[in-house]
């Protein structure tokens, strides 16, 4: 394994969460990579990590001049217990195929869609015309809201310009997850479910 991303705060050398050697570890909070000796490499919002375009070292040519992967939502929140607003978010095109992961991604309830928030939020006020792709992995295992409803995943305003016609569903091991009202608003899409709790890991 090349790289991998890290969804929230992680610390520590990189094999120690899969096990085996990695060459690095993509997240949005600054400060690991400014205290980790090169193994955690910051993207932001807009970098191209492969294809023709890529703009992001160490890998200038990108990984495959034929595959696009582009970061769409990043958000340094360190300092902060809000882990689930690091999540990256980011499309993969190869061909007539793309994909969009974007982990515990969320969109506030009370701040405005846009380059002032972050996750689904930001997203949609920066890069509306970018998101609609063919495979999405669900937000924060199918969650629907957060506790303090001050928050949501996989919201219908995301979910309008995404478009998806397959989504992955990761439950996480929880017997509340996916929730029934996320299920619902993916198969109103049209979109194809694929669960591990159901389906395989």
């Amino acid at each position: 394994v090349s790289y991998f991303y890290a969804n929230r705060d992680y610390s520590g050398d990189p094999k120690d969460y899969i096990g085996y050697d990695v060459g690095g570890i993509f997240t949005s909070i600054k400060t690991k990579v400014t205290n980790s000796g090169g193994q955690f490499l910051t993207v932001d919002p807009g970098d191209i990590l492969s294809g023709p375009n890529s703009n992001k070292a160490p890998l200038p040519n990108g990984w495959d001049p034929n595959i696009s992967i582009k970061v769409v939502s990043a958000y340094d929140s360190a300092g902060t217990s809000d882990y689930n607003a690091q999540s990256i978010i980011f499309t993969i095109r190869f061909g007539t195929s793309s994909f969009m992961f974007g982990g515990d991604a969320k969109r506030s309830n009370s701040a405005p869609d846009g380059p002032n928030t972050y996750g689904e939020g930001y997203a949609l006020g920066v890069y509306p015309q970018e998101l609609k792709i063919d495979i999405m992995k669900a937000h924060h295992h199918g969650d629907y809201n957060s506790y303090s409803d001050n928050y949501y995943y996989n919201t219908p305003q995301f979910l309008d310009k995404v478009l998806p016609k397959w989504c992955v569903i990761q439950d996480g091991g929880n017997a509340d997850l996916p929730h029934n009202a996320t299920l619902e608003r993916y198969h109103s899409y049209g979109a194809k479910m694929y669960r591990n709790d159901l389906d395989g890991h």
